[in-house]
């Protein structure tokens, strides 16, 4: 067997850069990323018979510079952060840049529960104990640690969604990752093709039309008390269906060769596309559409809850649980925002979780994406996407909305957000 010393000194060759980095990223600053690994080896050398006989070496030391970080933060509360990485970490400036850009600003504990959880792949009892903090106080500082870091202020975080289409145009609701469809100014109803750079005609019409749905065969309007269809292939021609009755139709949807729109007092409707005649949902009233097959039975009251989220096709019903103090919920399937005292609240459904995120409103896009004043909130990856180029120079944000699209003047352009390109994570 070779001589523990040998052991030991082979560990330090091969590891003590990668503690380096994770120095770095625990504690924001490379002098001390350097003190807590020179402390940590000093200690595994003396218990090097001991620690070496259990296999993880690495996990001692990195507990022991966990530990020494907490003592120090303890002591000084304070930090000292470079602007730049310094020399002793120099090959890993590029490696480590996003890392380091990002949490750098974050506080020291946030920091230390973020490292451990993420880069070292530690339950969250494991963190607590190593840091000294309860488990909720873990849960507590990711949570805060993870808004501040998914605020993004770029469209680059959506390369593929963002594009920009001719200024006279107005979108109106996305169709695919590519296509949105638009109401241009000159009175035609066309899709915009933003591989192609394009636009096809779908029809040409007095007035841009009122509510409508899309798929990516055709798209359905109301317009003179009747509802139109339009082929997205073939174009140039609309066809009126058949009347739409009912008062304060709010929403429509395409289900197949029908054609759905609800009203908050009377509920469902349905009409054949191909023809026929218009029948209400038995058993709808009081129901709204959110996102077929999606309905929801929204109280006429906006400060009210409603109760329940419905799927019309396969009948599943799933209960609307508001979180604390939270009135108004607007609720997709899996998501809801709301509103407690000042504050817009995102929750889920179930009200198993709930978070602060101000200025959202309405129901989520495919169950994911809220809108607000120049921003978008992605309740699955819990991130904030904030588009600069929306600002307004005397304060404030132009900001338009369709159904999955986003838009507002830059230049001679309309610049679009098509959420329908947004990657499932």
């Amino acid at each position: 067997m070779r001589p523990w010393n040998v052991e030991f000194e082979e560990f330090v060759r091969a590891r003590s850069h990668a503690l380096l980095r994770y120095g770095l990223v625990l504690t924001g600053s490379a002098d001390d990323a350097a003190d807590l690994v020179q402390e940590a080896l000093l200690r595994l050398n003396s218990s090097w018979r001991r620690v070496r006989s259990k296999d993880d070496p690495e996990g001692y030391v990195r507990t022991i510079m966990a530990r020494q970080h907490v003592s120090w933060w303890r002591r000084r509360r304070l930090e000292h952060l470079t602007a730049e990485v310094p020399s002793p970490v120099h090959e890993d400036e590029h490696e480590l840049g996003e890392i380091w850009q990002r949490l750098r600003a974050l506080p020291a504990k946030q920091r230390a529960v973020l490292v451990m959880r993420y880069y070292e792949d530690l339950a969250d009892e494991e963190i607590a104990a190593r840091l000294g903090i309860s488990q909720a106080t873990v849960r507590s500082q990711a949570s805060r640690a993870l808004a501040t870091l998914r605020v993004r202020v770029d469209a680059r975080v959506w390369p593929q969604a963002v594009f920009t289409m001719p200024g006279s145009a107005r979108p109106l609701a996305a169709i695919s990752a590519t296509a949105v469809l638009a109401w241009d100014e000159r009175g035609t109803l066309e899709v915009y093709d933003a591989a192609l750079r394009r636009s096809r005609t779908v029809a040409v019409l007095r007035q841009a039309p009122q509510q409508l749905a899309v798929d990516r065969e055709r798209v359905v309007w109301r317009a003179d008390g009747q509802v139109w269809v339009a082929s997205l292939r073939a174009g140039g021609r609309a066809r009126k269906v058949g009347p739409i009755p009912g008062k304060n139709i709010d929403r429509m949807a395409l289900a197949g060769q029908e054609v759905i729109w609800s009203a908050p007092l009377e509920g469902l409707w349905r009409m054949r596309i191909d023809g026929g005649v218009p029948e209400r949902v038995p058993g709808s009233r009081g129901l709204q559409l959110v996102e077929w097959p999606w309905v929801t039975d929204e109280p006429l009251d906006v400060r009210t809850n409603p109760t329940k989220v419905v799927n019309v096709q396969t009948g599943v019903t799933l209960k609307v649980r508001p979180a604390s103090g939270v009135e108004g919920l607007r609720c997709g399937p899996t998501w809801c925002t709301g509103t407690r005292g000042d504050d817009t609240v995102v929750q889920r459904r179930d009200g198993s979780w709930s978070g602060v995120r101000q200025g959202l409103r309405g129901y989520p896009f495919r169950d994911r994406f809220f809108t607000g004043f120049g921003d978008i909130y992605d309740a699955r990856t819990e991130t904030t996407v904030i588009f600069k180029g929306a600002e307004l120079p005397s304060g404030g944000r132009q900001w338009s909305a369709g159904s999955g699209v986003i838009f507002w003047t830059q230049g001679a352009g309309v610049r679009v957000v098509n959420l329908a390109a947004v990657a499932q994570p």
